[in-house]
């Protein structure tokens, strides 16, 4: 009899844990899916669009605020996140942070998009509590780690204070990789790997983080400014623009059909290209006021002429505080692809194209000087 009781508590006892493993899988799953949203991979450029870094980073604020490491971005000249679906946003500024936190806050303009958030959480974790790390290691972007909190400690390399020690593999490109708890909180940021020792990792704590948020910088900076990366500016004062551009482009003039355009070229990335990216800025003037929608539509309608165009997307966004359509499409110009991303804004009786246009292969790397120069264009008053 105490035998059978014996082997009968022992079968429940596999019968407990089991079912506790099935129940706390689908709980991973499903927190997975719930925190993925809210990271993203960030991805700077110098002033002539060459890549320089790859980190990570999350969401904690709705109009588009990141938490990541400093030093992910430190020198880069620009920067675009790209989210768990698929979509790319530019770095506009810092808000706050500093080299000694090794935190940075920053900006991104989601173009109003919907933006789900990651909360920090309130307390300090205990020791032995499991966490998540999910992150962008190697470029393997949006790959999910897990172990526990093994310590909190001291370390030379971080005189800021404590730091977090924990299980879960973190490898370059992780950093700015948010460290989850099992209750979908962000308890630290990932930023420093021990290569020395076997699997020794460590993250800043999140009351770092609300340092950070609740006391930004009193006057935002752009990564350019921080780069000190120059650029050039041209003023059109009769047609009422002006263009900050990178100071190694060229500035050009040209008469096409009766019409200015201004032209802005990028310097060939190597012996063997034969194509200069580029910037085209069009005014048009219309003998009575028109409407934007219009204007887009009128331009749309030229283009739908050329049936090697390929149309990819089209969205709102701003130009010069103005409201702006943005199209983009691709093209086959004696077999070579090309991407174009044209802005369309109007006022009065005025209306403006902006169109960016670079090598298929080669529009990733130069988008975000676009996106550079676009947040810099401005309008006077004669436009």
């Amino acid at each position: 009899m105490v035998k059978n009781l014996s082997r009968f508590i022992i079968v429940m006892a596999v019968c407990f844990m089991t079912s506790a493993l099935s129940y706390a899988q689908p709980d991973l799953v499903a927190l997975v899916k719930k925190v993925k949203p809210t990271v993203v991979a960030i991805y700077t450029f110098n002033n002539q669009g060459q890549s320089l870094m790859q980190g990570s980073g999350f969401f904690i604020g709705t109009h588009g605020e990141v938490i990541s490491n400093w030093h992910v971005i430190e020198g880069a000249n620009s920067a675009v996140v790209k989210t768990f679906d698929g979509s790319s946003y530019l770095v506009k500024q810092i808000l706050g942070g500093n080299k000694e936190s090794d935190l940075v806050f920053l900006s991104v303009d989601t173009r109003n998009n919907p933006i789900q958030t990651l909360p920090i959480a309130d307390s300090t974790p205990e020791i032995g509590e499991r966490v998540l790390v999910v992150g962008n290691p190697l470029s393997l972007e949006f790959s999910v780690s897990d172990g526990i909190v093994a310590a909190i400690r001291d370390i030379p390399e971080y005189p800021s204070g404590k730091v977090i020690q924990i299980t879960a593999p973190v490898s370059p490109g992780s950093s700015g990789s948010p460290v989850i708890n099992m209750r979908g909180e962000a308890i630290a940021v990932a930023f420093y790997v021990y290569f020395k020792g076997e699997n020794l990792n460590f993250a800043i704590p999140g009351q770092r983080v609300k340092d950070i948020v609740t006391n930004p910088n009193q006057s935002p900076i752009s990564l350019s400014e921080l780069s000190g990366n120059n650029f050039k500016t041209f003023q059109n004062p009769l047609q009422g623009f002006m263009v900050t551009y990178p100071q190694n482009w060229e500035p050009i003039t040209q008469n096409y059909q009766n019409q200015i355009i201004n032209g802005f070229l990028a310097p060939l990335d190597d012996q063997t290209d034969l194509f200069r990216e580029n910037l085209n800025v069009i005014i048009d003037t219309f003998q009575s006021p028109i409407l934007l929608e219009t204007y887009y539509q009128w331009n749309l309608s030229q283009l739908k002429n050329f049936p090697d165009i390929q149309f990819l997307k089209n969205y709102d966004g701003t130009l010069s505080s103005l409201p702006s359509k943005i199209l983009v499409y691709t093209r086959l110009q004696n077999g070579k692809g090309f991407t174009f991303s044209q802005v369309y804004a109007v006022r009065g009786n005025k209306g403006c194209v902006l169109t960016f246009t670079a090598e298929s292969d080669k529009y990733q790397k130069y988008q975000p000087i676009f996106q550079q120069i676009l947040s810099r264009f401005s309008f006077n008053s004669n436009f």
